[in-house]
């Protein structure tokens, strides 16, 4: 009978090195290292996930159609734990595998109910494509980075007079998508 190696994943390129980095950083004294997470570029004005949330769902380049899917999408989680822009989306990425679905497969009513209205294929392309053109306005504006350079520079200047570079790199674990870092 073969086994099967469950960890083999995880022994191979690139997750074992980020593994190897990992357990260097947190078994070594002198390993400097920064676990950068949600919210690191909010001083450089950047929106921190309820408030892009919010953004999309008003968002001026949103048609009719899209906002009534959007809302309906959005009501669907009433109730739950925090859910955000991101969870809309997949949800109408979702619903549009079903369309797409139904389409190659030949079905006759291959639209989705959200809400109380029906919604074809092409529409909710479109919807989709107006949330990521609205999250893309929110983020993809100019932003002051002077925070971020200033912690850079502090984490990488020499700590004693005299000493040109760290011993050791410095490691920084991003934990989101920071359009900054």
């Amino acid at each position: 009978m073969c086994e099967v190696d469950e960890l083999s994943v995880v022994r191979e390129e690139p997750l074992s090195e980020a593994i190897t980095r990992f357990v260097r950083i947190t078994n070594s004294s002198d390993a400097l290292g920064f676990l950068i997470g949600a919210g690191c570029s909010r001083c450089a004005g950047l929106p921190l996930m309820n408030e892009l949330t919010d953004q999309a769902l008003n968002a001026e380049n949103l048609d009719q159609s899209s906002k009534k899917i959007l809302t309906a999408v959005k009501a669907k989680f009433q109730g739950g734990n925090a859910a955000n822009i991101e969870d809309y989306l997949s949800e109408i990425v979702n619903l549009l595998a079903i369309t797409d679905r139904r389409a190659e497969r030949g079905v006759e009513e291959n639209t989705v109910v959200v809400g109380v209205d029906s919604y074809s294929a092409e529409q909710l392309r479109r919807a989709i494509n107006q949330i990521k053109q609205a999250i893309a306005t929110a983020i993809g504006r100019k932003v002051g980075i002077n925070w971020h350079q200033q912690f850079i520079s502090a984490v990488h200047q020499p700590l004693r007079v005299g000493r040109q570079n760290l011993s050791q790199p410095v490691d920084y674990l991003v934990l989101n998508y920071d359009t900054i870092i």
